[in-house]
């Protein structure tokens, strides 16, 4: 589809919301507010400054691309190993200085940078599956399996490639990290699916969640990977 930047579906559950001052969302309203936004997140945050209580079932899918990569900056190999681990998250935190975010904000995205490095880790390079973690947690014998795994040579052998950059997506400045590993992915939306059902049961995935929650975006190739850590410039 050639020409566009972003577009959204959603529910009439969305259209038909009731505003703080009385009457419905409406038309006007979510065009306005598409228009404003550059995430899937600023959107919700508009519609909920608009309609304060939810009374239907709401669903948004925010589709956007990246029109223009302002920077390709720079790159980090990382060796799949504790030591590789921390020089790769220090380098991220470093590179986070160059601009203007809070502290709280540089701390967020280190833990969400950790994360998605850890998951490449575990099931790209180590092959661990959503189903084996579960179940050497509940074992209570996950950490000593992992330290058995960062042993192996083959393991720490494997390297994870980071990709920094800066794009525009809409009319807004964003910084990109590609977290690319070596290994045959998994099923994102299978896997995803998963750790949702299992919230408050199982300790498993809550990482990723976390990690779309402390940045602006998360996503995955269809392989499973390849990820995309997004976040907005102010």
């Amino acid at each position: 589809m050639r020409g566009f930047c972003k577009m959204m579906f959603c529910s009439d559950g969305i259209y038909e919301g009731r505003l703080m001052e009385g009457g419905i969302y409406g038309a006007s309203h979510l065009a306005e507010d598409f228009a404003r936004s550059s995430s899937l997140r600023e959107m919700i945050q508009l519609y909920k400054s608009r309609v304060p209580r939810q009374e239907d079932d709401l669903t948004m899918i925010y589709c956007q691309k990246i029109t223009e990569t302002l920077k390709e900056e720079e790159r980090d190999e990382i060796p799949s190993t504790p030591e590789g681990i921390e020089r790769g998250v220090e380098k991220f935190y470093k590179y986070l200085m160059n601009f203007n975010f809070t502290p709280p904000e540089m701390e967020s995205l280190k833990s969400a940078f950790f994360e998605v490095l850890i998951n490449a880790i575990e099931h790209g390079h180590m092959g661990i599956s959503y189903a084996d973690k579960v179940r050497l947690k509940r074992q209570r014998g996950y950490d000593s399996f992992l330290n058995k795994k960062f042993q192996e040579v083959e393991i720490a052998n494997k390297k994870i490639m980071v990709y920094y950059s800066q794009v525009k997506i809409s009319r807004a400045s964003w910084l990109l990290w590609c977290i690319e590993d070596e290994g045959e992915g998994f099923e994102v939306n299978e896997v995803f699916k998963s750790i949702r059902l299992a919230l408050g049961k199982e300790y498993c995935g809550r990482g990723l969640l976390m990690a779309k929650e402390l940045s602006d975006g998360l996503y995955y190739n269809e392989k499973g990977n390849r990820a995309y850590l997004l976040k907005r410039l102010k």
